[in-house]
């Protein structure tokens, strides 16, 4: 979620998005405005903090097991994360995700090993079937 927006006239903006900041440099009032306004559509449709966001509705569908069609875009970046999973040998994998649910750190807790072998028993790029029939995910 988009929560503060700061700015020095024309040169850097920054936008803090969660827990993090980021700040970008552009030139011009209208460049920075459409920065910031693609910044902000791409958090709400991608982001894992949000209930209404298409990355949820992948999740899931993930969940569940099923499929669920995808537009150009999504299927470029799940085409990217494909390419990074590949070169990586399976290091970079964008299903590992669900590993963020073991740790508490503001409790000081740590997962214990049958917890994380029980979420590790859904992670994994090669699970998926991708690229499926047209430009659909099947989890």
């Amino acid at each position: 979620m988009v929560v503060g927006l700061t700015s020095a006239p024309g040169v850097f903006h920054a936008i803090r998005i969660v827990h993090h900041t980021l700040t970008i440099a552009v030139c011009g009032e209208p460049a920075a405005d459409a920065a910031m306004a693609d910044i902000t559509r791409l958090e709400a449709r991608y982001s894992r903090f949000r209930d209404n966001s298409f990355l949820s509705d992948i999740n899931r569908v993930a969940a569940r097991g099923g499929s669920i069609t995808v537009d150009e875009e999504t299927a470029g970046l799940l085409d990217y994360a494909a390419t990074c999973y590949a070169e990586s040998g399976g290091l970079f994998d964008v299903t590992s995700g669900i590993l963020r649910s073991a740790w508490r750190f503001a409790q000081g807790e740590q997962p214990g090993p049958g917890h994380i072998a029980a979420l590790r028993a859904h992670i994994g790029w090669h699970r998926l079937s991708w690229p499926a029939a047209p430009r659909r995910l099947r989890c």
